[in-house]
Formats: structure tokens, C-alpha cells, sequence
């Protein structure tokens, strides 16, 4: 699950909530764990156009560590790719986010294979590509996920 709030309230209200009391309740009974939930901050994003627009079925999740002493010059490059994805039709939402450690990462939706393939051979990707050696101090992590339910398609 992923979930964005416009504020630390609005974070801690829905952590409070029926859906995280839920989760845990669940636990070992459906899980093969206990979930983790990770607080992150979001850094940069794009929304979708409005709610009713075509149904996201595709997701990617990009993870990484950024090179010892430059985290700021990645969250600012993670900022700046926000205009790049702003110019991407089939990429419905996206978030630049910052997770703990120096870790950082890239969560957007699709509401298609083709959508994730063309971000995927975009702008972003290949300025990260351009600036990974001198940025991170890891290979990205990778995740191609597909959504199974998002607050828009309900």
C-alpha cells in the first residue's frame, strides 16, 4: 500500500484509522509477517488530472541510496524531474520520495504496460542514468508492480 497526505495530521489520522488497525489486526493470519509501515517524506509530485480518469493498473517502485554526503544534491534532482513527469501523458501519478538513510526513491502509476514503458525509456530515467555515478551510492532497486486497487477506481 501507498498512501500520500498533504500533512503530518493527516498521516497520523488515517495511521490511527480502521485501515492501519486492520492491517495489524490481520497480521499472521493473512500476512506472511507483521506489516511494516515506513513513514517517508514526499519530496516532489504529480496528481492525477482528476479522479475519474482512466483506471491505473501498472506501477513502478524505484529505491536507492544515494552517495555518501550528496542527499542534497539527489532530493534536488528528484525535485527537478518533477517538470520531466509533469510532461508525460500516460504517467497518472508520480512521488519523489525520501525514504530514511540516505534512501530515496520513485513511485508512480500507469494505466498500462505502455505507459510504464514509455516512462521507463524517458527523460527521467536517462538524466538519472547521466548523474548516477556522481549520485548514488547503489544500483537502483527496481519493483514492477501492479495495483490491485487504488482509491480512484473504487
Amino acid at each position: 500500500m501507498f498512501d500520500v497526505f498533504p500533512d503530518d495530521a493527516g498521516r497520523e489520522a488515517h495511521l490511527a484509522g480502521p485501515v492501519t488497525q486492520a492491517l495489524l489486526d490481520a497480521g499472521g493470519s493473512v500476512f506472511a509477517g507483521a506489516p511494516l509501515i515506513q513513514e517517508l517524506d514526499v519530496l516532489a509530485g504529480k496528481l492525477p488530472a482528476t479522479s475519474s480518469g482512466e483506471p491505473v493498473t501498472k506501477a513502478l517502485l524505484l529505491t536507492f541510496k544515494a552517495k555518501a554526503g550528496h542527499e542534497t544534491q539527489v532530493a534536488q534532482f528528484l525535485r527537478d524531474a518533477q517538470a520531466l513527469v509533469e510532461q508525460e501523458p500516460k504517467t497518472v501519478a508520480w512521488f519523489a520520495i525520501r525514504l530514511d538513510d540516505g534512501h530515496f526513491g520513485i513511485f508512480d502509476v500507469f494505466p498500462d504496460n505502455g505507459g510504464r514503458f514509455a516512462h521507463l525509456t524517458g527523460h527521467v530515467p536517462r538524466e538519472l542514468a547521466k548523474h548516477s555515478l556522481s549520485l548514488l551510492g547503489s544500483v537502483p532497486d527496481i519493483g514492477m508492480l501492479d495495483v490491485v486497487e487504488s482509491m480512484g477506481q473504487r
